[in-house]
């Protein structure tokens, strides 16, 4: 899928037409990296997908933001965090990402799922009936819980050609976009690198008696101490 670089104005969303060569792709995300930015996610795709990690790769005159995850048309999409719909984007034809969804979590961070359904269920007619596309209560401003129902996969926008799936990307409150797959393969309670779950650190409550310090234990069996 092409690169998708946005402003929002008015709540419009405005493509950035780039010109010039075709970007080289990104180095692929070292699972060794200790400052990898992982976020503790619920798989976005109700049952099994397929996917690798291709954020970052040559699209048209950009990169991929995002990593493209497999999946039959129809397929519910699931809010991978509590959050607020954000925004929402109907599919006009024209748009590369058709439609596509919005999700911001308590601390800013947000969630994008594009390319979902346009299509009357069984068919590639195009016709964008919404409650096909968009799971029930799912308005702009919404609350919705981690695992939650919100959408349902297609092929929407740019993806007619490229079969149904689920594009999402995760990006920072400053707006910049991280490899979604690390967030990924730890939600699936997959290995990345030397960790193989999210972090489990409780808050940190020293008490008097135990000196002002605190452990913390790393999602990959690492005990840390502070103070």
């Amino acid at each position: 899928m092409t690169a998708l670089r946005r402003l929002v104005a008015g709540g419009v969303f405005l493509a950035l037409v780039a010109s010039g060569t075709t970007s080289p792709a990104r180095a692929a995300v070292d699972p060794n990296d200790p400052n990898v930015v992982v976020r503790r996610i619920t798989v976005p795709v109700q049952g099994s997908f397929s996917y690798r990690d291709d954020f970052g790769d040559p699209r048209g005159s950009g990169t991929h933001d995002g990593n493209d995850l497999m999946v039959a048309k129809g397929r519910p999409l699931l809010a991978a965090v509590d959050a607020t719909v954000r925004r929402i984007f109907v599919d006009n034809g024209t748009a590369s990402q058709g439609n596509m969804l919005v999700l911001r979590d308590s601390e800013g961070w947000e969630y994008w799922y594009i390319h979902i359904n346009n299509d009357t269920p069984g068919t590639d007619d195009g016709l964008n009936p919404l409650e096909h596309a968009f799971a029930a209560g799912i308005t702009v401003g919404a609350k919705v819980t981690a695992g939650q129902v919100v959408a349902y996969a297609g092929d929407s926008g740019n993806a007619e050609s490229t079969g149904s799936h689920l594009h999402f990307e995760i990006h920072q409150p400053d707006g910049t976009a991280i490899d979604p797959y690390p967030s990924l393969r730890l939600a699936q309670g997959l290995r990345f690198g030397n960790r193989c779950a999210f972090d489990t650190n409780p808050a940190p409550t020293p008490a008097a008696a135990s000196a002002p310090g605190y452990w913390l234990l790393g999602g990959d069996g690492g005990v840390f101490s502070f103070g």
